[in-house]
């Protein structure tokens, strides 16, 4: 069995429950508050902020929400896909099977990779029909944001590593939730340091393509804690001893 169809069994067992669900669900709630937060005081955002446009402005205005909302996400998605197996000894019946137990760690910490860049992508589509409802007058920037979305799914290889391992590791998902929750909520002191900044929870903080000199930030914690924290994950759970 290969890592596709590993990848394919993980979405089937997930598709009909509460997963599909939160990916979209989450982006849909986020574009209607900024929807309302515009309709209300876009003339006031306007005046605070005249050198943007109106697309700038949206993602200017809802990065910082989005900044916690999404590692939050990433979170309880990991608890989600884990914790199937630790009911009815899920992880002694798949580990049973002849799969390498890399590809099986793989193909779930996949699975919540594509998931969240699938939440990222439908954020996009969902501010630019925001934007389509409120009239705003200047053309799509779709540039722009297509970086916002690349820039959001390097981000997230950091915190996804993190938390699969953890969703793995914990057979309680409210410790791992606990780990994620306290993370993204920190993610704003983490990023006011030096050196905290790096932490994989603070990197969507460094994601937004408006007025931001420091996106290098989000690309550079994504592309090396999210390979070495998977290496990790890979190398404890090849020698974990699953009851």
């Amino acid at each position: 069995m290969n890592l596709i169809r590993l990848l394919q069994t993980e979405w089937i067992k997930q598709r009909r429950g509460i997963l599909p669900w939160l990916v979209v669900g989450g982006p849909l709630i986020f574009a209607v508050m900024m929807w309302v937060d515009l309709y209300l005081r876009y003339n006031y955002l306007n005046g605070r902020h005249p050198e943007l446009d109106s697309w700038e402005l949206l993602m200017q205005e809802g990065f910082m929400i989005w900044a916690i909302f999404y590692p939050i996400g990433i979170t309880l998605i990991a608890a989600l896909i884990h914790y199937r197996e630790y009911t009815d000894h899920g992880w002694k019946h798949l580990l049973a099977l002849p799969v390498p137990r890399l590809s099986v760690y793989a193909a779930k910490w996949l699975l919540i990779w594509l998931l969240s860049c699938a939440a990222a992508g439908l954020l996009l589509l969902f501010l630019y029909v925001t934007g389509r409802i409120l009239h705003f007058p200047e053309p799509f920037p779709a540039v722009v944001y297509l970086r916002y979305g690349i820039n959001l799914c390097i981000a997230a290889l950091g915190v996804v590593s993190l938390q699969h391992w953890l969703s793995s590791r914990l057979s309680n998902p409210l410790y791992g939730m606990a780990i994620g929750f306290s993370g993204s909520m920190g993610a704003l002191f983490f990023a006011q340091s030096k050196i905290m900044r790096f932490v994989p929870y603070a990197s969507a903080l460094f994601t937004v393509t408006v007025e931001n000199e420091d996106q290098w930030l989000a690309i550079v914690t994504g592309l090396i804690a999210g390979p070495l924290l998977l290496i990790a994950g890979l190398t404890e759970f090849r020698r974990r001893d699953i009851h």
